[in-house]
């Protein structure tokens, strides 16, 4: 079944949205004002669609997370240099990331 043209809008304007906002979390202006106070809710969303979604359910990121979260606890113990606020910041990078990638995979590259 074909999709119309109004959907196949929809989804590329999904995506974009998406990778300006993979973007815009790596440390730009729009970052430092606006999206460092909504990072804890933006992490929350992600892993409602990461849990939600099984196209978002892989190893490998899932993996590199959790050894970040390793990383963390490590320096932290060791020279109380990083945070939870860090670590929150790199998830959400990570987890945009992910979900922008895996949106539809095939155009990931084309709409960059």
């Amino acid at each position: 079944m074909k999709k119309s043209a109004s959907k196949k809008q929809r989804e590329a304007v999904c995506h974009y949205l998406l990778i300006y906002l993979m973007v815009a979390f790596a440390d730009s202006f729009l970052y430092d004002r606006i999206l460092t106070n909504i990072v804890i809710p933006v992490v929350a969303l992600i892993a409602l669609i990461v849990m939600a979604n099984r196209k978002y359910q892989l190893v490998y990121p899932i993996s590199i997370l959790a050894l970040g979260y390793l990383a963390m606890l490590f320096v932290r113990a060791s020279i109380n240099a990083l945070g939870l606020a860090e670590l929150l910041s790199w998830v959400a990078m990570v987890g945009i990331t992910l979900i922008a990638v895996m949106f539809h995979i095939s155009s990931f590259t084309a709409q960059l």
